[in-house]
C-alpha cells in the first residue's frame, strides 16, 4: 500500500511539473506577415477528417510533454501561396496531453491554413499556436498584390460578410488590427464607415490603437452613454485603445470631456492619453485631473504635466508617488497659480 501511495504521489508531481511548465510558457501573438512569409503553402480549405498517427514528445522549457501526432485531411478551396492543383491535401499537427496553448484542428473547421513542408514528406502546421485564421468558403479568388495582400483580402471578406457569425467577424478585426500594413489599415477604415453594431465598435478600438481618431466621436458617445445592448468588455476595450494609442492633439477636447466620466477606467485612459499627447493643450485638463478621486488619474496628470513643462524632477515613479503624493500634488497646484 505504501508503494502504491508513493507511485500516486510521484505521478501527481510529474503531472504538476508538466502543467507548471505549460502554464509558464507564454503564447506568442499572431504575426500574420511572418506566417505569410514563412509558409510554404497557404490554403483556404475545410478539414474533412482528423486521425491519430502515433505518440511523440514535445520539449517545453527543458521538460518533455507527451502529445499525439495527428493527421488532418483538408479539402482545398483556394491556394494563396505555394503549389496548386491538388483538391485534397493532408498535414500533421501535434495535440499535447497537457495545455500548451496549441490551437486544435478538427473537422469541419474552415480556415486559412499556414503550412510548411515536413522534413520527410507532406506538410505540417507552421505555427502550432496559430495553424489557421478565419476565412470564408465564398470569398472570391484574387491574384492581385502579394501573398500578404491576398491573405488580408481573405480576412477582410470575413469581416465584411453579413453571413459571417459575429464572433468570427470580431476575430477578423483582431487579426487585421495586428497587421502594420497599408492594406490592413485600409480595410479597417473602409469597414468602420460601412458597418454598424458591435463589429464597428471593435473596429473603432483597432483604429484608435493606431492613433486614427476618426472613430473617437463614436467611442466617446459609447463610453459616455453606453447602450443597454453593448456587449461585455467592449467599453474597456475602447478605453484601453484610447489609453494606449491616441497621441493626436486634435483629440484633446474629447479626452477632456472623458475626464468627466463616472467610470474610473475611462478617466484613467483619458488622462493617460492626454499625457501621451504631451503638448501645451493638455495642461488645463491635466491640472483639473489633479483633483480626481482616483489615484491613477492623479498620477497620470502629474506625469503629463512634467512631460509638457520639461520638469523631469517632478515626474515620480509610481512607488514614490504613492509615498509622497501630497508633495507632488501641492507642487503642481502651486505651479498653476498666477504669478
Amino acid at each position: 500500500m505504501r508503494n502504491l501511495k508513493l507511485i500516486v504521489v510521484l505521478f501527481a508531481a510529474s503531472v504538476l511539473l508538466c502543467t507548471d511548465a505549460a502554464s509558464a510558457a507564454p503564447i506568442p501573438a499572431l504575426n500574420l506577415p511572418e506566417l505569410t512569409k514563412k509558409a510554404d503553402l497557404i490554403v483556404a480549405g475545410q478539414v474533412i477528417a482528423v486521425q491519430e498517427e502515433g505518440r511523440v514528445s514535445i520539449n517545453t522549457q527543458g521538460r518533455p510533454v507527451p502529445a499525439r501526432r495527428m493527421n488532418a485531411t483538408l479539402r482545398t478551396f483556394r491556394v494563396l501561396k505555394g503549389p496548386s492543383g491538388t483538391a485534397i491535401i493532408s498535414f500533421v499537427f501535434l495535440d499535447p496531453e497537457v495545455p500548451l496553448g496549441y490551437a486544435g484542428v478538427a473537422a469541419p473547421q474552415f480556415g486559412l491554413f499556414f503550412l510548411r513542408a515536413a522534413p520527410q514528406q507532406g506538410y505540417e502546421v507552421l505555427n502550432p499556436y496559430h495553424p489557421f485564421v478565419v476565412a470564408s468558403p465564398d470569398a472570391p479568388t484574387t491574384s492581385e498584390g502579394g501573398a500578404l495582400e491576398r491573405v488580408i483580402a481573405e480576412v477582410a471578406h470575413v469581416l465584411n460578410s453579413p453571413l459571417t457569425p459575429l464572433e468570427e467577424r470580431k476575430r477578423a478585426v483582431g487579426i487585421l488590427a495586428g497587421v502594420e500594413s497599408p492594406a490592413a489599415e485600409a480595410v479597417l477604415k473602409k469597414a468602420s464607415q460601412a458597418l454598424d453594431g458591435p463589429v464597428r465598435l471593435h473596429i473603432a478600438a483597432a483604429l484608435l490603437r493606431r492613433n486614427d481618431i476618426k472613430t473617437l466621436d463614436l467611442a466617446e458617445k459609447v463610453l459616455t452613454s453606453p447602450p443597454q445592448e453593448v456587449e461585455s468588455g467592449v467599453l474597456s476595450k475602447l478605453a484601453y485603445a484610447i489609453r494606449d494609442g491616441v497621441t493626436d492633439s486634435r483629440a484633446v477636447p474629447a479626452l477632456t470631456r472623458l475626464l468627466e466620466s463616472k467610470e474610473v477606467i475611462v478617466r484613467q485612459s483619458a488622462a493617460a492619453a492626454l499625457r501621451h499627447v504631451g503638448d501645451e493643450t493638455v495642461i488645463e485638463p491635466l491640472l483639473k485631473a489633479l483633483q480626481d478621486g482616483d489615484r491613477e488619474v492623479r498620477y497620470q496628470a502629474v506625469l503629463g504635466l512634467a512631460i509638457v513643462t520639461g520638469k523631469s524632477d517632478w515626474s515620480p515613479s509610481l512607488d514614490l508617488f504613492i509615498k509622497e503624493e501630497q508633495r507632488y500634488l501641492t507642487y503642481w497646484r502651486e505651479w498653476a497659480k498666477p504669478k
